[in-house]
């Protein structure tokens, strides 16, 4: 007797995100791209996956993160509900420190 540890996964569950208020995302595009297309629906953002883009948005742009940064939290979560694109946040924090893009 042959026993297989494979699970069978429906179709539809395949297509189905592991979060629903999340769309889809291709990720085998340019990672740009990725970005750009979760930034369009900020407001579905979790306060972590925020807190990541931006982290990124910054590292590219100023070579540092929220936390070396200590910028507070609660200006993230007020941008996240005010809709503010992560890359407009690491804009927004540079110009008010003062800093010049490398």
């Amino acid at each position: 007797m042959k026993i297989t540890t494979q699970a069978v996964i429906p179709d539809e569950q395949l297509a189905t995100p592991a979060l629903p208020h999340l769309a889809p995302v291709d990720l085998t595009g340019p990672v740009d791209e990725v970005w750009t297309l979760r930034e369009t629906d900020v407001l579905k953002m979790g306060f972590q996956e925020y807190v990541e883009a931006v982290d990124v948005a910054m590292l590219e742009r100023w070579l540092i993160d929220t936390f070396d940064a200590q910028v507070d939290p609660d200006a993230l979560s007020d941008a996240l509900d005010q809709g503010v694109a992560p890359s407009e946040f690491a804009l927004r924090w540079g110009a008010n420190n003062g800093l010049i893009a490398h």
